[in-house]
């Protein structure tokens, strides 16, 4: 299993995982986020969404995921 982090709560995932698995396990034991208009950070660099699918998660890797706010 490779550990990983998100939003710094602990994940533990199978080796070969994507960052789209990753982020869709976190999703499913944290309801609160959606995966509608997020943006991800791994390791302080942003990672387009075209790639989630293609960037292999890495031991220790430090994922952030923000929410898009809009406000009136």
């Amino acid at each position: 299993m490779l550990v990983i982090y998100i939003n710094e709560q602990k994940l533990e995932i199978e080796p070969g995982s994507n960052l789209q698995q990753a982020v869709e396990l976190y999703i499913n034991q944290n309801q609160s986020v959606k995966l509608g208009n997020i943006a991800l950070v791994i390791n302080q660099n942003i990672i387009p969404s075209s790639f989630w699918q293609s960037r292999r998660c890495q031991n220790q890797d430090s994922i952030e995921i923000f929410t898009a706010v809009a406000g009136g």
